[in-house]
């Protein structure tokens, strides 16, 4: 398999259509076309690539919120954290600061609201 990032070295299956890969440069998630279709457009935004590569430096915190199910509240609660940051640096922008002002906005306090909810429900 060859990625952005050159030719895949390592695969690590997430879950069906979510892979991590490793390169001798780099890495990141890699996302079949059916799971990129149901990722809101914020975290679609946050792909480089503008498909289905999200690299391990930002991107790959799209993912995590993208399918929360299959990764831990901490890996929630982290990748939450670099998606804001990101949204500050204009890095999910969607090519627009309108975007970045108004969906991302929206997309992270619904994404604190559920980082709440799955805290809670770790608690319980």
């Amino acid at each position: 398999m060859h990625t952005p990032w050159g030719t895949v070295q390592s695969v690590r299956n997430i879950a069906d259509g979510i892979d991590f890969v490793t390169t001798d440069r780099h890495g990141g998630f890699v996302l079949s076309p059916e799971r990129r279709a149901e990722m809101p457009l914020e975290l679609k935004a946050c792909s480089f690539t503008r498909d289905q590569y999200f690299e391990e430096d930002f991107a790959w915190c799209a993912v995590p919120l993208a399918f929360p199910k299959h990764f831990t509240v901490d890996d929630f609660r982290a990748a939450l954290e670099a998606y804001k940051w990101g949204v500050k640096q204009g890095w999910a922008d969607g090519n627009s600061a309108t975007f970045r002002d108004t969906h991302h906005d929206l997309m992270i306090r619904r994404l604190e609201r559920q980082l709440a909810s799955m805290q809670e429900a770790a608690h319980a």
